[in-house]
């Protein structure tokens, strides 16, 4: 059996932030709030890219189907405020 820890792609927390669209310094706020693992190495940080294909992973038809429904009823009931709100 091939051990995947040993095989895992690291990223820095640039490249990570780059993949997320944030900034270095979000990202490192990420892990120190535990948001995101990772490993400190020296004075950074490393993330598995595993990790975050976490965050990444694509919505099942059932949960967009759920949010679809959520941004409808939002829009129906606040339609009108949200429409105020843009031409502010």
């Amino acid at each position: 059996m091939k051990d995947n820890a040993m095989n895992a792609k690291l990223l820095t927390t640039r490249q990570a932030a780059q993949m997320l669209g944030v900034s270095r310094m979000q990202m490192v706020r990420y892990i120190q709030s535990g948001k995101i693992v990772a490993v400190k190495v020296g004075r950074s940080y490393v993330i598995k890219e595993h990790d975050l294909d976490r965050i990444f992973r694509p919505l099942s038809d059932r949960d967009r189907a759920k949010v679809g429904h959520a941004v409808d009823r939002v829009v129906k009931d606040y339609g009108e405020t949200i429409r105020l709100l843009g031409n502010a």
